[in-house]
């Protein structure tokens, strides 16, 4: 390893950690300096979040010792100073390397003094989330205990324009509907919110691209990217977040909110079809029409899938018209799967 890490192979070998601290030290001669870097800047900048993630992730396991501030902030000193891409970095890139360290190390330590880095560790949640859930995302709501419903408006309106906020989600907005650097994103937030809509009351791909007026390439472009990789995982993070701060204040936040990453993962629009959905029912299409036609109450789920499993194997043909032969088997197999567990 120390012969790789110090470049005596034939080929040599470049960290991303290494590049990623050299891009940071080129851009912060146009803008900054080392010492004026903040925690501020660097929880604002999405192209340095997976420097900021990996180093909390390090220390979060430092900090479970119960380390004082001096000795956390030596020991990532140390961490630094003996990582890869320590070896392959000239002096300005170790020294911002040691001052990223030092300030995420603050940072951990002023959450684990506040309690907050519990939350951290029972969530999964970044850290960074924290302080964006906290003055980002709970004021938009006057009184988030109060929303009720499923899929509620007011919640998944709030999630939006929190999200539009953060940078990760700027990216890929950005990346999908394929804007210019340089041009702002926010002609496309309503866009991007109507998308979300339709996805949440259960329209398939072609519905939505017929919908939005655009092609079912760049339906799947807005998903997998700006929607499912980033929307979604902002949004996961952002309830379990602020469903902790809640209660740290004796408040509870309602199941119409804590279920929302369920429903944006499943792209369902009711309770019953969220189950079948969760259940194991991979068509979504399926799972939404049985949970149409099949109400599945929480307290006998068992009774409503074997009820579903009958009604469509006597109703075969119809059935088979409506999704088709693959869809049909696979729909069966699932209930029977979901059955016999």
């Amino acid at each position: 390893m120390q012969q790789i890490a110090e470049q005596a192979t034939v080929e040599p070998v470049h960290g991303a950690l290494a590049e990623l601290l050299s891009t940071i030290i080129r851009t912060l001669a146009r803008s900054t300096t080392i010492n004026e870097l903040t925690n501020d800047i660097l929880e604002a900048n999405s192209w340095l979040h997976a420097l900021v993630d990996g180093v909390d992730a390090t220390l979060i396991e430092l900090a479970a010792q119960e380390l004082g501030m001096e000795q956390l902030q030596e020991l990532a000193n140390e961490i630094a100073e003996k990582s890869f891409a320590a070896t392959q970095a000239d002096d300005s890139e170790i020294d911002l390397l040691k001052t990223v360290f030092q300030l995420r190390s603050e940072a951990i330590v002023q959450m684990q003094t506040s309690g907050k880095l519990a939350w951290v560790r029972s969530t999964g949640a970044r850290p960074r989330m924290i302080r964006l859930v906290e003055e980002g995302l709970l004021p938009l709501v006057e009184d988030w205990t109060a929303l009720s419903g499923t899929l509620n408006t007011e919640a998944v309106d709030a999630l939006l324009n929190w999200s539009f906020t953060l940078g990760e989600v700027d990216a890929k907005l950005r990346e999908a509907y394929r804007i210019e650097e340089g041009d702002a994103t926010s002609t496309v937030h309503e866009p991007f919110r109507h998308f979300v809509k339709l996805w949440l009351q259960g329209d398939r791909f072609v519905e939505i691209a017929s919908q939005l007026s655009i092609e079912v390439n760049q339906v799947l472009r807005i998903y997998s990217g700006a929607f499912a990789y980033a929307f979604q995982t902002v949004a996961e993070q952002g309830i379990v977040v602020l469903s902790e701060l809640l209660e740290s204040r004796l408040e509870i936040l309602p199941e119409s909110v804590t279920m929302l990453p369920e429903y944006l993962r499943h792209g369902v629009p009711d309770e019953s079809s969220l189950r079948f959905s969760m259940s194991g029912v991979r068509h979504r299409r399926a799972a939404i029409d049985l949970g149409s036609q099949f109400s599945v109450p929480a307290g006998d789920q068992r009774g409503a899938f074997e009820i579903a499993s009958a009604e469509v194997n006597s109703d075969y043909s119809n059935w088979l018209s409506e999704w088709g032969e693959l869809m049909l088997t696979n729909t069966l197999s699932d209930l029977d799967d979901i059955l016999d567990s």
